[in-house]
């Protein structure tokens, strides 16, 4: 296989992390190279150059046309790193990641949802997600194109991370660490 990189900047980046971002996401195409980067993966470069949850967040699910058939699996330790930079994240099996959560009422719930619907639309990348007891939340995330976790992912991870949620008091003070 050979691999097609993509540049990815952006005018507010700076020179560092566009550096970095660089060479994050490859494209498989059919072909028989021996180019040294064959074995390298869009998430080995992630966590190779540090790319932290607010990298990410600047990034798109739609780098080189969103996910497919050819999207790279992450790895289990790719995985493992990638969530210590997601504490409100759970992983569940070996696919999907999960954020659950109580909001204060009923309308904060369903603000949240109307904003998630936004974000993912616009990415091109879309959770699965629901509300039992009228204000439990929760969002599941995988790549179903390819049965497992990508960075698109992550990338979702942390945009949904920055929507603004009115939590249930009791559980915010149980579970968000300032």
């Amino acid at each position: 296989r050979r691999l097609v990189s993509t540049i990815v900047s952006s005018s507010s980046s700076s020179s560092s992390s566009s550096s970095r971002v660089r060479h994050l996401f490859r494209t498989h195409s059919s072909s028989n190279s021996n180019n040294s980067d064959n074995n390298i993966s869009n998430s080995s470069l992630c966590v190779h150059n540090k790319m932290n949850k607010d990298e990410l967040q600047s990034l798109s699910c739609k780098i080189n046309g969103g996910c497919s058939r050819e999207t790279p699996k992450l790895s289990e330790e790719e995985i493992e790193k990638l969530l210590a930079e997601y504490p409100l994240w759970h992983r569940i099996g070996k696919t999907i990641i999960t954020r659950k959560f109580t909001a204060k009422n009923w309308q904060c719930a369903a603000d949240f949802f109307s904003q998630l619907s936004t974000v993912a639309e616009e990415e091109g990348h879309h959770p699965d997600f629901k509300l039992t007891n009228y204000r439990e939340v929760e969002v599941s995330l995988s790549t179903h194109a390819i049965g497992a976790l990508s960075m698109y992912d992550f990338i979702l991870a942390a945009k949904l991370d920055k929507i603004p949620v009115v939590y249930s008091p009791k559980w915010e003070r149980e579970n968000i660490k300032e």
